[in-house]
């Protein structure tokens, strides 16, 4: 089965306590039970439980808070910094990281993941580590597709589909875009509750002086190519491409698929092809007015939350 590309993997079993990318950028692997020449805070705070996921971003631990008696979340984004490099590109890379702490403490919705706290870490001359304290959730929409290749309750999906427009249309009432949308990054809290989380690469958007948002154009190409919308692959965003994003979630949630066979089902979308794959009227035209190809005759999350099908 094809795997998504880049961001957090919270389904990972390894359940073992060994960190790859630790502290010393020399040594491939580093047990976190040998804290020897380790003095950062987390050791100090944390009693770490297991690794629930790593990758290109660095790791995300279970961990206990020692004083607290309570266990969190807590993503370790490890920065590499040449000796010989400049600082304004050091600075670079350290805001950029940031960005995800800032974005966080800047939202609180009960669908998007709880931030608690952050803190910087520097325990060589080449590392630098943003820790990242959060809610703990139980897995990943992600995992919950594969282990569901059944017909699907469409009133249960019906209930999730509105818990996420929910999430996102205040994201963008922030005006933030997530950009990032996929099921590795919306979390079980629970059974039926589901939160968003990584938030790393959200954006900020402007309104312009008519009204409209602004296109940004800054960043190419972020977000997983699997589910992107189709300017995207422009370097166009706008909170559109979110919607579009969750257009092919819930078509994923509402019929089993997986594979080429997914693949090719969101393709069809990107491309305007028609898809044959929903029986339900109502659930296919929201999701292809979801889907419309061009950003601009695409509805926001809140028309979307506020429209029939929700309502009825």
């Amino acid at each position: 089965e094809e795997e998504e590309e880049g961001g957090e993997k919270y389904e990972s079993n390894d359940t073992s306590l060994t960190v790859k990318n630790s502290y010393n950028a020399h040594e491939s692997n580093k047990t976190v039970q040998n804290k020897t020449n380790i003095t950062y805070r987390f050791f100090e705070d944390f009693n770490l439980i297991r690794t629930l996921g790593s990758g290109s971003y660095g790791c995300v631990f279970e961990a206990e808070k020692i004083l607290e008696n309570m266990v969190y979340a807590v993503k370790r984004v490890q920065l590499q910094k040449s000796p010989d490099a400049e600082p304004a590109e050091h600075e670079k890379k350290l805001t950029k990281a940031w960005m995800e702490v800032t974005t966080m403490a800047k939202l609180n919705h009960r669908g998007i993941v709880r931030y608690y706290n952050a803190w910087i870490e520097e325990p060589t001359p080449c590392d630098v580590f943003v820790y990242i304290q959060m809610q703990l959730c139980t897995s990943t929409l992600k995992e919950w597709l594969k282990a569901n290749q059944k017909p699907r309750d469409m009133g249960r999906m019906k209930a999730w589909m509105k818990q996420l427009l929910e999430a996102v249309a205040y994201i963008h009432e922030k005006n933030f875009i997530h950009r990032d949308l996929k099921p590795s990054n919306i979390l079980f809290d629970g059974e039926d509750e589901l939160k968003i989380c990584d938030l790393g690469i959200a954006a900020a958007f402007e309104i312009r002086d008519d009204g409209k948002e602004a296109t940004n154009t800054r960043t190419m190409g972020k977000g997983t190519s699997l589910y992107m919308s189709p300017e995207q692959s422009f370097w166009l965003y706008k909170s559109a491409v979110d919607v579009f994003t969750l257009g092919l979630i819930f078509a994923e949630i509402s019929v089993p698929m997986k594979g080429a066979g997914r693949k090719q089902i969101f393709a069809n979308y990107r491309t305007g092809m028609p898809n044959y794959i929903l029986m339900d009227a109502a659930t296919k035209e929201l999701i292809e007015w979801m889907t419309t190809v061009d950003s601009d005759d695409r509805p926001s999350s809140r028309q979307v939350l506020h429209s029939r099908f929700f309502s009825d």
